[in-house]
């Protein structure tokens, strides 16, 4: 499974999970974009056959990002999974009645960003200096 189809089934089971109000759902989520965001263990990497070896999927080739003078060693994929969090924790659990549409945008920006492939928040963390 590639990051297009995470986002994708993220995007859906958030939104489901929003129409149905079940918070379990939500919090569940968020602690697996937490986690995966924390330690850039994906479960989208961990279902298909690992190609690369763990300390290169871990490390990420340093040497290669410095050559392409990249100024963070931090993936843009990784930081989507923790901004998503933070979003849905800010939405859901901090102030649940006066942004209520936040973690509804989300969903919905998760499902196009998955189904078109291109995300606009990785170009601008890309942008940012992000790998």
């Amino acid at each position: 499974m590639n990051d297009r189809i995470f986002r994708v089934l993220l995007g859906f089971v958030l939104i489901a999970a929003l129409y149905l109000e079940i918070n379990g759902i939500i919090y569940g989520l968020i602690g697996l974009l937490l986690f995966e965001g924390t330690t850039n263990l994906r479960t989208s990497m961990l279902l298909i056959k690992p190609q690369k070896s763990f300390s290169e999927t871990v490390n990420g080739g340093e040497s290669q990002r410095a050559e392409m003078g990249m100024r963070l060693t931090f993936e843009a994929e990784r930081a989507l999974r923790l901004v998503v969090a933070v979003f849905l924790i800010v939405g859901i659990v901090f102030i649940n009645t006066q942004i209520w549409f936040l973690p509804w945008f989300v969903g919905f920006a998760l499902v196009g960003a998955g189904l078109s492939g291109i995300c606009p928040m990785v170009l601008a963390l890309k942008r940012i200096g992000f790998q």
